[in-house]
């Protein structure tokens, strides 16, 4: 590679971090337009696939796209009004869980206050105060009316979501043909790319799916078992968390020990319920879903972790579920395109792509 062709790269990588930091600060500033599409964009990664068979199934394109959408919107619409019911029933109750918080707190206080190890490292009275203070600055008026605010404002996002879904799904079974008549000269490496990212986030956000509403299920069955109050609600939280990598099973699983505890008001119980969760995010997150998911999702977990704060600061909690599959996409394109081949074996997981060589060793 000569001086100019050197030059010339890095001055195109250093234009291309600046478009890249353009475009993430603009998404930032159009978060509540963009989020619903790129929602409805991932929710039609997951349906293309039934369109796909009813098709095969003879099945007119035009019907097959209609009941899946009426299906997908209908299931979804009663899930969250589900979800609505519970999380309302649960703010009702919220002034009572706050006392019997308080309550549960003061004891737990007492009795860490007469080990020893405690009481010579730090006051009880002073943490007692401490949640007084705590309970006391908790104004539930406000707490209500910004729960209400949020409600209305996901409900009109929901409905932006069901629109674009409705516009986004029937449109891409034909976006092949449409790259084909706009680039007939490069229109097969633009189309292997699009393949390649859809069928590598269709599969993540497949098996994911599935993956979290049988954990989810199982954690609510767990939830019914030990009596455990908004049980539906614990399962639902486990359902979505599981598809924020590494920090959504230890928030789920901590919410639901911590609950259990308050409560019941006991050691044994909580043991038992973290033991058990510990055990079922485990098998299904270390063994099952890796073993389903094969070359899934090429990203180094320190990439993981980085975008999940990174898109949680642009788009909020929306962002976070999304860092994962965005990133997949942007790591997929960069595979296909030789100059941005770099950044891909910078984000890429090093492990999978020494199988890949080796994999290609063995064919020659």
């Amino acid at each position: 590679m000569t001086k100019n062709e050197i030059y010339m790269r890095n001055i195109f990588m250093i234009l291309s971090a600046f478009f890249i930091i353009l475009i993430l600060y603009i998404a930032h500033l159009m978060a509540s337009f963009l989020v619903p599409i790129f929602i409805a964009f991932f929710t039609a990664f997951l349906l293309q696939p039934f369109i796909k068979r009813l098709i095969k199934a003879n099945f007119p394109v035009w019907l097959a796209t209609l009941l899946v959408i009426s299906l997908a919107v209908l299931i979804i619409s009663t899930f969250f009004f589900i979800i609505i019911f519970y999380s309302q029933k649960f703010l009702n109750n919220f002034p009572g869980l706050l006392k019997d918080f308080q309550k549960n707190a003061l004891v737990v206080i007492d009795d860490l206050g007469k080990l020893e190890i405690i009481r010579s490292n730090m006051d009880p009275e002073k943490l007692k105060v401490l949640i007084f203070e705590f309970v006391a600055k908790i104004n539930f008026g406000t707490y209500m009316v910004s729960t209400m605010t949020k409600t209305l404002s996901f409900l009109k996002d929901f409905m932006f979501f069901i629109i674009a879904l409705i516009f986004i799904l029937p449109g891409m079974n034909r976006i092949s043909g449409r790259i084909i008549k706009a680039f007939p000269d490069n229109s097969f490496k633009i189309n292997k790319i699009i393949y390649n990212i859809m069928e590598q986030i269709q599969k993540y956000i497949f098996v994911k799916s599935i993956i979290s509403l049988i954990i989810g299920v199982i954690v609510t069955v767990i939830c019914l078992l030990f009596r455990i109050k908004y049980a539906m609600l614990f399962g639902f939280i486990t359902f979505l968390f599981h598809f924020i990598p590494y920090i959504g099973a230890f928030t789920s699983v901590s919410i639901t020990v911590v609950f259990s505890y308050f409560q019941h008001h006991s050691l044994i119980v909580s043991l038992i319920i973290l033991v058990t969760l510990s055990v079922l995010y485990a098998i299904f997150s270390e063994i099952l879903e890796p073993k389903f998911q094969g070359e899934g999702i090429n990203l180094s977990p320190i990439i993981i972790f980085t975008s999940l704060f990174i898109w949680g600061y642009i788009w909020g909690i929306a962002g976070v579920f999304l860092a994962v599959p965005i990133m997949s996409g942007f790591n997929v394109i960069c595979e296909n395109i030789e100059v941005l081949k770099p950044i891909s074996r910078l984000i890429s997981n090093k492990k999978r792509i020494n199988k890949k060589k080796k994999s290609q060793q063995e064919l020659y």
